[in-house]
């Protein structure tokens, strides 16, 4: 049948795979469930990795409707995705589910929230921490699409998770935990920013409570993201929040968690630019600061990045102010000799040039034979730049 000589040991797969995963669906739609399910406890004894392999490539078959012409293929295929094994392979049964659930919760939100129900009792029987992780990973994947679909259900998920992760205080199920926080808080800020702000504090207290940096790095993730969108609507509350991350950051001194708070800054800034220039300035202080104090090169370039975003609201509106700020990112990338710093003081500059070329040439080209004599390898880039 394979057009292959098979070893006297095993019957050789039909190929390719496409063709095989429809005879094998063909050939078990004409059986019973009971013959269905042994068949498969004999497939999951044998190579468990194997049957969670095939069965997974049959799930992204699954999603392309049109590739079934029986309906009755289709039903024994979820039922052979969706079940787990009776007594071995359990682990690839469940490494299986994770992907599952990432893949088809959209198409079937019932089968997929039943088989994550699943694999928490099959977790909970086995009681062993490599099922219980599984079960977490799964549980992120479909709060994924849950979020938005059946938020109370989400949230009920989310505290599930919680549960399970105090009760064997494991790392590995609180860092799933906070994941799954975080994919809900990215659903919950625009719709409902209480609940988001609430669900933020909640990951803060876990991350206190266990002292671990996974999950002060995933809590200034999601800081950064409801961040965004308090910049414009609530800037007090993202100043305070901010603030927050900067006190994270110096508590714990992590390159991590200050390179967030200066991402968290720059999306900030660029809010404040033309609505409170002092206060971005203040803000584009801090940044330099803190960048001085850490001597750390994503931190410059983050500050750097927020100084270009102001300098192009200070053009028009104030440049004597434009002036100033692109001689102080001159002296920096000047004196750290970072590519990436003249580089973005070069568009800096070519913005400048564009905007005061032609009502002060004089005065320009001043300042040009002044910045290629204190600031030669900035003006390389800017010469690189306006003739590229």
């Amino acid at each position: 049948m394979t057009g292959r000589e098979p070893p006297r040991t095993e019957v050789l797969p039909l190929e390719p795979d496409l063709v095989g995963e429809h005879f094998v669906l063909s050939e078990l739609s004409q059986k019973s469930t009971a013959e269905c399910q042994a068949l498969m406890a004999v497939a999951w004894r044998a190579n468990p990795l194997g049957s969670a392999a095939f069965l997974d490539r049959l799930s992204q078959t699954l999603r392309q409707d049109s590739l079934f012409e029986y309906q009755g293929g289709a039903r024994t295929a979820m039922a052979l995705l969706f079940q787990a094994p009776p007594d071995s392979g359990t682990l690839a049964w469940a490494l299986l589910g994770v992907n599952l659930l990432a893949r088809l919760s959209a198409q079937f939100p019932t089968e997929t929230w039943q088989l994550a129900r699943h694999m928490h009792q099959v977790a909970r029987v086995a009681d062993e921490a490599a099922l219980w992780e599984q079960w977490a990973k799964g549980a992120v994947n479909l709060l994924n699409d849950l979020g938005s679909r059946d938020p109370q259900a989400a949230r009920a998920l989310l505290d599930e998770m919680a549960q399970a992760a105090k009760a064997r205080d494991e790392a590995a199920l609180w860092e799933q935990r906070a994941k799954g926080a975080f994919n809900l808080l990215n659903d919950l800020r625009s719709r409902d920013p209480q609940a988001a702000r609430a669900l933020l504090d909640e990951m803060a207290q876990a991350a206190k409570a266990r002292d671990e940096a996974a999950l002060w790095e995933l809590w200034a993730q999601a800081a950064v993201n409801l961040l965004n969108d308090l910049g414009s609507r609530d800037p007090q509350a993202a100043r305070a929040l901010l603030d927050e991350m900067a006190q994270a950051a110096k508590a714990r001194d992590e390159a991590a968690l200050w390179e967030l708070w200066a991402q968290a800054a720059v999306n900030l800034l660029n809010d404040l630019g033309s609505r409170d220039p002092q206060a971005a300035r203040a803000l584009l202080d801090e940044m330099a600061q803190a960048a001085k104090a850490r001597d750390e090169a994503a931190l410059w370039e983050q500050w750097a990045q927020a100084a270009f975003n102001l300098l192009n609201d200070l053009r028009s509106r104030d440049p004597q102010a434009a002036r100033a700020l692109l001689e102080e990112m001159a002296r920096v990338a000047e004196s750290r000799d970072e590519i990436v710093l003249q580089e973005i003081w070069a568009v800096g500059a070519r913005n400048f040039i564009a905007e005061f070329g032609q009502t002060g040439p004089e005065l320009l080209e001043s300042h040009l034979v002044d910045w290629g004599r204190r600031y030669p390898k900035c003006m390389e880039a800017l010469i690189r730049l306006m003739k590229g």
